[in-house]
């Protein structure tokens, strides 16, 4: 496929923005696809301003965020409706009577087996959804570090280094950040980056056991990370943040970092195209 060909799939699917991403803090959390739509169209309204072949490594290099984005909202989607069969199984759960002998209906039966199957849903997404965040968080820190340059000693190669380096980056580039991003991603890293490392890809204990908790009032599902006969010292019992939260302050840290560009075009390494050429 040609280059061409692959940068026309960036092309923003609704009429272009005014300026970058809406602000969720200002508008409230955005529906199904709209974070996706609004960063489509910022990388084709943003990558005209470049000259030549930065127009396009622009446009390739927050495209790593974009597809990440879009793998998020897919495990969204499936996440949600997973959470809807597992809400209905519990209610129907409350009527469930057991026969004299202990046993229950075959009508009850098939609850307990859609409760079993919706929950291993809810598992599955979570666990994906919080593998694909990590590394939409990573490709945002690589952006960055793309698109401003590199600072000797002061590696952006991961979201991890992007939160305790920033700071000092950004004052060695003369980048203005916007108030709050530098807490936004130190939050990230916790209910994100430290979650999916310790919970998920590098949990080692061999009595941790998963199940899933339900918020009847919020109706978010979590999963939980708990030790079989439990000792002293183990930690209690682990819950993952709901992913309508951190999705809410992924809109959030892509509106910043969305802002930063803004704000800071002229510390690019990429060169500006001259108006009216």
């Amino acid at each position: 496929m040609s280059k061409n060909n692959e940068t026309s799939n960036l092309k923003p699917r609704l009429a272009p923005l005014k300026s970058g991403l809406s602000n969720p803090r200002h508008n409230g959390p955005q529906s199904h696809g709209q974070i996706m739509d609004n960063l489509s169209e910022f990388i084709w309204n943003e990558r005209n301003r470049y000259e030549g072949n930065d127009n396009n490594r622009f446009a390739f290099s927050i495209g790593q965020v974009s597809r990440y984005l879009d793998f998020l909202e897919l495990c969204r989607g499936r996440h949600d409706e997973a959470t809807k069969a597992t809400a209905k199984a519990f209610e129907e759960m409350k009527s469930i009577r057991p026969l004299e002998d202990g046993s229950v209906s075959s009508a009850d039966e098939a609850i307990f087996d859609q409760l079993r199957s919706s929950t291993f849903l809810v598992q599955y997404e979570v666990e994906c959804f919080f593998l694909f965040a990590k590394i939409l968080l990573d490709k945002v820190s690589l952006f960055i570090w793309d698109y401003f340059g590199q600072e000797q000693g002061l590696s952006l190669r991961s979201h991890s280094r992007l939160t305790k380096h920033l700071p000092e980056y950004a004052l060695k580039r003369k980048i203005q950040l916007p108030a709050g991003i530098v807490e936004l991603a130190s939050s990230l890293k916790s209910i994100v980056g430290d979650f999916r490392d310790k919970q998920i890809a590098h949990l080692q204990s061999p009595r941790s056991t998963k199940g899933v908790s339900y918020n009847h009032v919020s109706e978010r599902l979590s999963i939980t990370t708990t030790r079989l006969y439990p000792k002293e010292t183990d930690p209690d019992q682990i819950w993952s943040t709901p992913i309508g939260d951190v999705m809410d302050q992924i809109e959030q840290y892509l509106h910043e970092v969305t802002w930063m560009v803004e704000n800071n075009r002229t510390r690019s390494k990429f060169k500006l195209a001259v108006i009216g050429q």
